[in-house]
């Protein structure tokens, strides 16, 4: 009964920033771009594939713990042999030495590393939004070893445009182009940037600052707020957003050969109209799938959710 009221709930769950608390472990992984700070559990030596989640910008690993929350409640093994790295620049892990190894190729190849260091040689993915980015790639130059996809929010071909042609896109995706001016301005000094937002955070302005990502900003606890405010990156913000920019989609994608299922809030204000249908056209064996009452993060606003849409594809392994 408490899951099925809780099931029911937008944005039951805050995030949890100890990983003790779930049950994961925390491993240090040395890349060829640097360190990758991981977090992995639920181990299953049945079945050896392995369940890689990617945060988007101004993310975590933590960004995935209300899923994993609703993992727990429901008592089911949807999700095992989790995967739960924080991107290069975000989070624990470390922004690459070598500024050119900070590309969406160089940072997919180093997450494929880190995996096949953990023991794993195949994997299914949970990309939300720069993540679902990544995680195309992963599966366009690893169609062996991905078994499929499960896009969150995928940034994808409006994002693309908006980085590319910013003035055309103050009508299509309007709150992506403001962010990333923002992101730009505060770039020029990085820790000064991020001092302004922490202090933001703080005071309590994040909250605002943020709510065009959130159907109900108001209903939205605080840990995700502090958490925003904790990852934004200028930095590392603008330079994906630069490597978004010049990504070649339409040559690359086409090689993905796993089942993909794409989800967009309702009200994601950062998926233009007709992004889906792009994505569609682009990759094989596409699903979408939209949830209603939901913006941008909808394995915050709506965990269950995106569990029903996983449950499928786990039982299919």
């Amino acid at each position: 009964m408490i899951a099925e009221q809780t099931s029911t709930a937008y944005a039951p769950f805050g995030l949890v920033t100890r990983a003790a608390e779930l049950d994961l472990e925390t491993h240090t992984v040395h890349t060829a771009i640097g360190e990758l700070r991981v977090q992995t559990g639920r181990r299953d030596r049945t079945d050896e594939t392995a369940t890689l989640m990617l945060h988007g910008a101004a993310g975590s690993w933590t960004t995935f713990t209300p899923l994993l929350q609703a993992v727990e409640l429901r008592g089911d093994s949807t999700l095992d042999n989790l995967v739960i790295p924080d991107i290069p620049g975000w989070g624990a892990s470390p922004f690459p030495t070598d500024a050119a190894h900070f590309t969406v190729d160089h940072v997919t190849r180093a997450i494929a590393a880190a995996l096949r260091g953990l023991g794993y040689e195949r994997w299914r993915v949970v990309g939300h939004s720069f993540g679902a980015t990544l995680a195309l790639h992963l599966a366009a130059i690893e169609p062996r070893a991905t078994v499929g996809l499960t896009l969150v929010s995928p940034t994808t071909f409006g994002v693309f445009d908006a980085v590319r042609h910013p003035s055309a896109a103050l009508t299509t995706l309007p709150a992506f182009v403001g962010m990333r001016q923002a992101m730009q301005m505060l770039d020029w000094h990085e820790r000064a940037g991020r001092a302004v937002v922490r202090g933001l955070g703080r005071v309590g302005f994040m909250r605002g600052l943020a709510s065009p990502l959130f159907r109900h900003p108001g209903f939205i606890d605080g840990s995700v707020y502090d958490a925003i405010a904790e990852e934004v990156r200028p930095h590392a913000f603008t330079l994906a957003s630069d490597a978004a920019g010049m990504y070649p989609a339409q040559s690359l994608w086409p090689r993905v050969t796993c089942p993909v299922t794409a989800i967009k809030g309702r009200h994601d204000v950062f998926l233009a109209r007709d992004d889906l249908a792009r994505l569609a056209a682009v990759v094989p064996q596409l699903k979408a799938r939209t949830i209603d009452d939901t913006g941008h993060f909808a394995h915050v606003e709506r965990p269950f959710a995106v569990l029903d849409v996983l449950a499928p594809a786990a039982s299919s392994r």
